[in-house]
């Protein structure tokens, strides 16, 4: 089979009443009540180790709970497609790389198989993740009733342009797009697009609170010192994610700390062939440190949530980011961020306000260091931090987003009745990059 089901429960909208606003809660609940019984199909490449099978799990949870026919399918590949997809990937965030004539036809052939595998009578929406999939309908899948839409995570503000003449002619082929940010919205006449930032599941297991005891007794298993500072960094190993900026960055910043730990915590991706590379590469660096922790699928999401609890400052030195979910993750359990300046990260980060932006390791490093002195002003940056992804970065208010946009693109008769509840007005907001819709009809 070219597509995998992943199997998700459904979890009711009243799970998320002690987080989200409860005006928000009703708007979510009546645009879902005029889309009863719509037929919703979300495409990825993973269904674990990214942020995308991330956001996905608790996404359709939560649809599916509100009554919509929400699926998840990852599709099926071998290493040549995902090795030619990864390229396309870091073509789009910026790298001058090109995928092979090989790679481009195992690219094309995989989704065209997966075109054939499809049966678009079934749904009234697909939604289409990232490049892996989005040659499906140029590669001759059956449109059928649905409205396709591609949703980009990838900071394509400085796309490869040789690399992204080759996809649009794909993505041109979409009822509609979704960015993260309006930064990254490339040139494509036709669909309709629309601006939605990711959000996090606080109902997560890595998001719920956690005794202090616990948390301690949970990081000491793996050879932490609860009773030392701890730098702490959550992300897939990426050459992106820059785990080498943020050991430098430690390496600085404990001649100034003495007995500051690290943690470089992550996980693979089905999809990404790049993080044996990227884990050697950490590893040497870190060889015969003492303190420095490098820890690849081994922590699950309650040991997660034990290491983000014990942290003393998270840091995020992102090269490029598309968001940054672990970002959010961490400002949601209180803690202060050091953020690379780039992509998605200043939309949860505000310089000085719930952590700092930095350029560099070595400013990254003096953040780290004044943070650690100042215990008082890490406190109120992470209160503030939480806060902020309450406002803006929960799962709730980005359904609700999507729902409206596929109700004003929609033609099946579900979409059609919730098109009055999708384009009431909004009060706008004082940032252009608050998590909204844009450009509906």
């Amino acid at each position: 089979m070219m597509l995998q089901e992943v199997r998700v429960a459904a979890r009711s909208p009243s799970t998320f009443r002690p987080y989200a606003n409860p005006g928000l809660l009703r708007r979510l609940e009546a645009v879902a009540s005029r889309l009863q019984g719509a037929r919703v199909l979300h495409i990825n490449s993973a269904r674990s180790g990214g942020g995308v099978a991330e956001l996905l799990r608790g996404h359709v949870a939560l649809l599916r709970g509100l009554g919509i026919d929400a699926h998840w399918q990852v599709l099926r590949a071998d290493g040549a497609f995902f090795d030619a997809t990864k390229r396309i990937h870091n073509a789009l965030q910026g790298a001058r790389v090109e995928p092979t004539v090989g790679q481009w036809a195992a690219f094309d052939q995989v989704n065209r198989r997966v075109a054939r595998a499809m049966d678009a009578r079934r749904w009234d929406f697909v939604v289409v993740h990232d490049p892996q999939p989005g040659a499906v309908l140029l590669q001759g899948a059956r449109r059928g009733r649905a409205k396709w839409v591609w949703r980009c995570h990838i900071d394509s503000e400085r796309p490869h342009r040789p690399v992204l003449r080759r996809i649009q002619p794909a993505l041109r082929l979409f009822d509609g797009c979704v960015f993260s940010r309006r930064a990254y919205a490339f040139s494509l006449p036709e669909p309709k697009r629309a601006i939605m930032a990711p959000a996090i599941d606080p109902t997560a297991p890595k998001n719920m609170p956690m005794g202090l005891a616990e948390a301690r007794r949970t990081v000491a298993r793996f050879d932490v010192d609860p009773d030392r500072p701890l730098l702490l960094q959550v992300s897939r190993f990426d050459p992106w994610k820059d785990q080498a900026g943020t050991v430098q960055a430690w390496r600085a910043a404990r001649r100034r700390v003495p007995g500051l730990q690290l943690a470089l915590v992550g996980c693979s991706a089905d999809d990404d062939p790049e993080a044996a590379s990227v884990v050697a590469q950490v590893e040497r660096q870190v060889r015969g440190l003492a303190g420095a922790f490098v820890l690849q699928d081994c922590v699950d999401d309650r040991a997660l949530k034990a290491f983000l609890d014990c942290a003393s400052v998270v840091m995020q030195k992102s090269i490029r980011e598309g968001f940054g979910l672990t970002v959010a993750e961490a400002l949601w359990a209180g803690r202060p961020v050091v953020g690379g300046r780039v992509g998605g990260i200043p939309l949860q980060v505000r310089d000085g306000r719930e952590g700092f932006l930095v350029k560099d390791p070595a400013e990254a490093a003096s953040r780290v260091v004044r943070l650690l002195r100042d215990p008082a002003l890490a406190a109120r940056l992470g209160r503030a931090g939480r806060a902020h992804v309450k406002r803006r970065f929960l799962l709730p208010r980005l359904v609700l987003d999507e729902l409206r946009f596929l109700a004003a693109l929609g033609d099946a008769p579900a979409a059609r009745r919730a098109t009055r509840v999708a384009r009431r007005p909004r009060r706008r907001s004082r940032s252009q990059d608050h998590p909204t819709v844009v450009s509906l009809p």
